[in-house]
């Protein structure tokens, strides 16, 4: 990602929005491995793994053209959470 920033996108039927990370934000680990790319998402799926992880923890996101997007996050109980959500496929 150009410039060591992650920049997600969403858009609906009648809004759009953007969130930039930087790498120097607080927020943000690292980034590894970084690559330009691009692939779609159902949003409410995202939205739905992401409310059910712990607020304190560490959340690892792995993306790529066209393969699925996977989320994995570990509890303060060492309970290890993998999710894969699939990419929408443009024709």
């Amino acid at each position: 990602v150009p410039g060591g920033q992650l920049v997600m996108e969403a858009q609906g039927d009648s809004e759009t929005s953007e969130e930039v990370l930087q790498e120097s934000d607080p927020e943000v680990v690292e980034f590894v491995d970084v690559t330009e790319t691009s692939a779609k998402f159902a949003l409410e799926y995202v939205k739905d793994i992401v409310r059910r992880v712990p607020h304190d923890a560490e959340i690892d996101f792995s993306l790529g053209e066209d393969v699925p997007l996977k989320i994995v996050f570990e509890t303060e109980a060492n309970v290890r959470a993998r999710f894969l959500v699939a990419p929408r496929i443009s024709e």
